[in-house]
């Protein structure tokens, strides 16, 4: 619909029904994913579900550009909703509609009791945790490295050297990642390596002055994101109920988008006062303190346990 949108009140609508759309799909497929694994492939299925995930959102803006240049901007919307009506078919034509580990006419909690009893879930809020601090950093690098990169002098094209190397990076981490985790008995390491990295990473940005530094830093942090993202997905799926699989992963993707958010709309006016680096050493500070609280989160429920 976006094709025939010819106002910001028009297109706000089509996006509002987009993320509603969305939000749906993707916490459903990310539990659907786990009532047809294995316990012991987890961290393997969930390395291809985020690759997948993570290859599909860097190749579309890439393949968007281009057919953009070629078609029209406006065709490209009609092109990638065809597209998605395609995806449509194939799950409706080959996904199994019963799970290997159904639980049809279970009695399912309501919403907000669901919730109450993740609060006390130490670490399913631990993961939340890492989630939102990690998406923090994540929203502090797609939002402002453009701009920070253009304060450099440098132009689009390096800014593209840039996020092509996190996406590759990251996507090409996730599959050995995910064998790592499924023989890992504390996959909470994992989580925890993963943020220190992503952390350091965030701070070196403030000191990269050059293409390549930025290049080598970035590709640093996709992996860590890789690692510290594939992981939590697994552990997720093992602390909580199936029957509230699907409000655990609701929960991990508010958490996702509530992080980038927070970063876009929080680091705005820091960056605005007191420049690029500090802003960079600072969110990579929050990654830190979002490292500890997960440590001591998943650490006191086991002690407690």
């Amino acid at each position: 619909m976006l094709f025939w949108s010819n106002s910001p009140l028009q297109m706000a609508a089509f996006y509002l029904m987009f993320g509603m759309g969305l939000s749906a799909f993707s916490p459903s497929l990310m539990s659907y994913v786990a009532d047809f694994t294995p316990p012991d492939m987890l961290g393997q299925a969930y390395g291809w579900y985020t690759m997948a995930l993570y290859g599909g959102m860097t190749l579309g803006p890439a393949a968007g550009g281009f057919l953009g240049t070629v078609i029209g901007l406006r065709t490209v919307f009609l092109v990638a909703g065809g597209l998605i009506f395609i995806m449509f078919l194939v799950a409706f034509a080959f996904l199994p509609a019963q799970s290997v580990g159904h639980y049809r006419g279970a009695a399912r909690p309501a919403i907000l009791s669901a919730l109450i009893r993740f609060m006390k879930n130490r670490q399913l809020i631990a993961c939340l945790v890492a989630t939102l601090g990690g998406c923090m950093g994540f929203g502090m690098f797609i939002t402002f490295m453009p701009l920070y990169m253009r304060s450099l002098g440098m132009n689009t094209g390096h800014v593209g050297f840039v996020f092509a190397a996190q996406a590759v990076a990251n996507g090409l981490s996730r599959l050995p990642t995910g064998k790592l985790c499924d023989k890992i008995a504390d996959k909470s390491v994992l989580v925890s390596s993963g943020l220190a990295v992503f952390a350091f990473s965030l701070a070196c940005f403030g000191i990269c002055h050059s293409v390549l530094s930025l290049m080598a830093t970035a590709a640093v942090m996709g992996i860590s994101l890789g690692i510290a993202f594939t992981v939590i997905c697994a552990l997720i799926v093992n602390i909580v109920p199936m029957d509230l699989r699907g409000l655990a992963m609701g929960c991990y993707n508010t958490c996702v988008y509530a992080g980038m958010m927070l970063s876009s709309v929080g680091m705005g006016p820091v960056i605005r006062k007191e420049g690029f680096r500090i802003g960079f050493f600072l969110i990579g500070a929050v990654g830190v303190a979002m490292l500890f609280l997960f440590r001591f989160l998943y650490c006191r429920y086991k002690t407690t346990d």
